[in-house]
């Protein structure tokens, strides 16, 4: 995890308050030190961590605050200016200082989320690649693992596909995946996990779930894919392989490679049907294919 990253887990209230905390206390030790020493430039970090962590918004209502406990701090020391009207021009531009910290470090968390989603989003179909599917599946898998529910993942192939591409195009061909993808994120539930893993193949998890909610999802799933490739005129269909896990093995790699043998299995013996594992305390139990 990255020093910045548990600002994501909390919730806005928590953000400000401790960006609030951070004001008072910078301003405390701003007024007792007196107005020797400027403290002007710890205020940037209250206002940065807020900004960063929760946006434009509330780093502007940081940025507010710490500007006022400055001017707080200048009037109750003991320096004495010319003119009456200083301190509050004083206010006026450290607060616009703080507005532009807040909002180059908002922004640059807006770029940088977006880059991070971009790296792990498949572009042509707009389900998660094989790298973003990994990531989320493990987080999903420690939940399981954790809170002790069920867990399913899937793993499919599109026959025939290639046919698509060599006598449609493969205009034709990108066309068909991100139909595919779509009739995925569509189905299935918006806490489950479906990603782009190779040219032709998808797989997706499925949080507490169990064997019978699987099927039932998988073969509404099929009919949805089979009607829209019909509908079409591509000569796809669909190879898939289910495993339930009542308990989550020790990694994410070796579920979806027991899914994906279980796919194989459906592709060499007839493809275009879904077949069911059912793992049990490290016991395999076949579940009749759809």
């Amino acid at each position: 995890m990255k020093p910045l990253d548990f600002l994501d887990h909390l919730s806005v209230p928590v953000t400000l308050a401790l960006g609030l905390l951070l004001v008072l206390v910078v301003g405390l030790v701003d007024y007792i030190t007196g107005t020797e020493l400027s403290f002007a430039i710890f205020y940037f970090a209250p206002v940065a961590l807020v900004a960063w962590g929760k946006g434009r918004f509330p780093g502007l209502l940081i940025t507010c605050v710490s500007a006022a406990v400055l001017l707080i701090a200048d009037l109750l020391s003991d320096r004495v200016y010319p003119y009456h009207l200083i301190p509050y021009w004083n206010c006026l531009v450290r607060l616009g200082m703080f507005v532009v910290i807040a909002l180059v470090f908002a922004r640059l968390k807006v770029n940088l989320d977006g880059e991070k989603r971009a790296a792990r989003v498949d572009a042509l179909t707009g389900v998660l690649n094989s790298r973003g599917f990994f990531e989320r599946a493990e987080y999903e898998r420690s939940r399981a693992q954790r809170y002790g529910y069920p867990l399913v993942v899937a793993y499919m192939d599109l026959d025939n596909f290639k046919t698509v591409n060599d006598t449609r195009g493969h205009e034709v061909g990108d066309a068909a995946l991100a139909v595919v993808a779509g009739i995925i994120r569509r189905t299935i539930r918006t806490n489950d996990v479906a990603g782009r893993v190779g040219g032709d193949e998808f797989a997706f998890l499925l949080p507490d779930t169990s064997h019978r909610a699987a099927q039932a999802l998988t073969q509404r799933l099929k009919a949805n894919l089979d009607r829209e490739m019909e509908k079409n005129g591509w000569p796809v269909t669909f190879s898939i392989g289910v495993v339930t896990y009542s308990t989550p093995p020790a990694s994410v790699r070796e579920m979806v490679r027991a899914a994906d043998e279980l796919m194989y299995c459906v592709k060499n013996r007839s493809k275009n049907a879904a077949e069911h594992r059912l793992v049990e305390r490290d016991i395999l139990r076949p579940v009749s294919p759809e």
